[in-house]
C-alpha cells in the first residue's frame, strides 16, 4: 500500500482540552522559539496507545505529546507509515529525532537521552478460553507466546525465560488470530492493547490474564 510518510497537518485535528502553558524560563523560551519542529515516531497500530488511521495520528501517547506541544510551545512532527523497526532505523540513522512509548533497558537497539515515563502500563496475556489462568512468565515454559515484532524487551525475555518460545508477528491481528487458531499459546502486550484487541477483533475464544508478574 501507499506509505505514508508524515502526518504534520494530519495531527492538528485532535481537540486537545485547554491547558495553562508550563512556567518556562526564559532561556527555555528562547530555546524552543528557536529550535526546529521535533520529528517523532508514531506508530500503524498499537491501539489505543499509539497508532494512526488514514495517517492522522490517534492514541492516549499521541495525545498527551500533543498537550505537552500546546503547553510548550515544542512543535512535533508526527511520522507514520512504518514498521517500529523502520522507525528505530529511521531514529539511528538521524532522520528521526524521536521515538516514544518504548521501555529503556541495555538491549535497546537506540541510544539516546530518555525522558521520565510518560506512562505506565502492566503486561498481561491473551490465551485460548480453555486454557489454565497464568500469573507470571514462569508458567509460561515450554508454551508458544506471540509478541509483536522489534520489541526491545524480547531480547530480555528470551535470556531471561529462555524456555518460553517467543513468536514475532509484525501485525496485530495476527498475533490474535495466531492464538485463537491455536499456531500460538498466548499473546502477550501491555493491558490496554490486549483489550483493545480483544473488543476490536471479536475472537470469542480468547480471554485475559491480567498484570504478569516477572
Amino acid at each position: 500500500g501507499e506509505i505514508i510518510s508524515s502526518s504534520r497537518q494530519a495531527a492538528k485535528h485532535i481537540t486537545i482540552p485547554e491547558s495553562d502553558m508550563l512556567a518556562l524560563t526564559s532561556q527555555q523560551r528562547s530555546v524552543i522559539s528557536t529550535a526546529a519542529t521535533i520529528k517523532i515516531s508514531n506508530q500503524n497500530d498499537w491501539v489505543p496507545l499509539d497508532f494512526s488511521l488514514a495517517g492522522k495520528p490517534q492514541g492516549y501517547a499521541i495525545d498527551l505529546l500533543l498537550l505537552i506541544e500546546e503547553m510548550t510551545g515544542i512543535d512535533f512532527e508526527f511520522i507514520n507509515g512504518f514498521s517500529w523497526s523502520e522507525l528505530i532505523d529511521k531514529y539511528n540513522n538521524d532522520s528521526l529525532d524521536g521515538l516514544h512509548s518504548l521501555l529503556q533497558n541495555q538491549n535497546n537497539r537506540y541510544s539516546g537521552v530518555y525522558s521520565d515515563p510518560i506512562y505506565d502500563f502492566n503486561f498481561a496475556l491473551v490465551t485460548r478460553t480453555s486454557s489454565a489462568d497464568v500469573h507470571n512468565y514462569a508458567e509460561l515454559a515450554g508454551l508458544k507466546v506471540a509478541i509483536l515484532s522489534g520489541w526491545p524487551m524480547t531480547a530480555k525475555l528470551r535470556q531471561d525465560f529462555p524456555h518460553i518460545e517467543l513468536i514475532e508477528f509484525v501485525d496485530r491481528n495476527a498475533a490474535f488470530k495466531s492464538v485463537s487458531e491455536g499456531d500460538t499459546d498466548a499473546l502477550l502486550d501491555v493491558k490496554p492493547v490486549l483489550i483493545s484487541g480483544l473488543s476490536q477483533y471479536f475472537y470469542k475464544n480468547l480471554k485475559l490474564h491480567d498484570d504478569i508478574i516477572d
